[in-house]
Parts: C-alpha cells; sequence; structure tokens
C-alpha cells in the first residue's frame, strides 16, 4: 500500500510541476511586448507597413458588415482576409465631439502585431464632421493575423 501512496504522491507532484513550468512560459511569452512602452522602446519596434482604409466605401460586403457590427464596441479587432489583415481600432462612442483617435503606428514584433492608439481631446480643433460620436479607424496590412496586442506608449522618463 506504501509504494501505491509514493506514486500517487509522485504523480500529483507531477502535475503540480507541468503547471507551475506552463504559467511560468505563460508569463515570460506574456511579457515579451508589455502593455505599456516608452516612446523610444516603441520607435525600436519594427514598423509595419500600413494602410489607413477608407471606409466610406467598401468592396467587399463581408468587410462592410463586420467593420459596422464592431465598431460601435470599444476594442481591437481583426479580419484576415487572403493574404492581409484588416484591424478595427475602436473607442466607441465619445461624448465630446472634440474627441480623436490619434494611432500611434503598427508594429511587428516575432511574427505578431503591436498596436498604439490613445485618445485625445482638443479643444480648438478644426470644424470636422463626423457620421456620429463613435471613433474608429480601419487598418490594412499585409500578412494574415489572428489577432493584435495593444500597448499603451507613455513619455520617456527624464533619466538619461
Amino acid at each position: 500500500m506504501k509504494k501505491h501512496d509514493k506514486r500517487w504522491y509522485l504523480f500529483v507532484a507531477g502535475i503540480i510541476l507541468i503547471v507551475v513550468i506552463g504559467a511560468f512560459l505563460w508569463v515570460i511569452e506574456s511579457s515579451q511586448t508589455k502593455g505599456t512602452m516608452t516612446e523610444q522602446e516603441f520607435k525600436g519596434l519594427t514598423d509595419k507597413e500600413m494602410e489607413i482604409v477608407d471606409t466610406s466605401v467598401f468592396l467587399d460586403e463581408e468587410l462592410k458588415d463586420w467593420y459596422y457590427k464592431n465598431r460601435k464596441v470599444a476594442g481591437e479587432y481583426t479580419f484576415p482576409i487572403d493574404d492581409s489583415t484588416y484591424i478595427l481600432v475602436s473607442v466607441g462612442e465619445v461624448e465630446d465631439e472634440n474627441t480623436f483617435l490619434l494611432l500611434n503606428g503598427v508594429k511587428e514584433v516575432k511574427d505578431k502585431l503591436v498596436v498604439s492608439y490613445e485618445t485625445q481631446k482638443m479643444e480648438n480643433s478644426p470644424n470636422i464632421e463626423f457620421e456620429d460620436n463613435i471613433r474608429s479607424t480601419l487598418i490594412k496590412v499585409e500578412g494574415n493575423y489572428q489577432k493584435v496586442e495593444v500597448v499603451q506608449v507613455v513619455k520617456n522618463s527624464s533619466k538619461s
């Protein structure tokens, strides 16, 4: 009976060890691109060539339906089609019409897309007419990506 008890404890210890190692590897992988980066860190990443898509005309009905369905809810969405990926970045509906979405850029890190954007309220902004109070932008990049990671870019610290 003691041999059976030892095997059971070894089995449980092995499972716990596998879970701990898996969690450790996941933390290491997810920290490759942090949720926050300095301007210098973000600029140091590889630029991904992108195109801002004119959403007043769509040639693909499926893309159009996907865009209008998702743009109302804040978030980042991907739509791979052929050898391209469309990225929808939306902050959803804004209360103040002087609130704008500013795209800091699209980067690539180890075959992953990294996007940075922010909202900014501009008091003396030019009079731009919007279709509604939803702020979003549609981006097209070459390559097939299933998801995008978003980072917040912060000002570089004053350390020299």
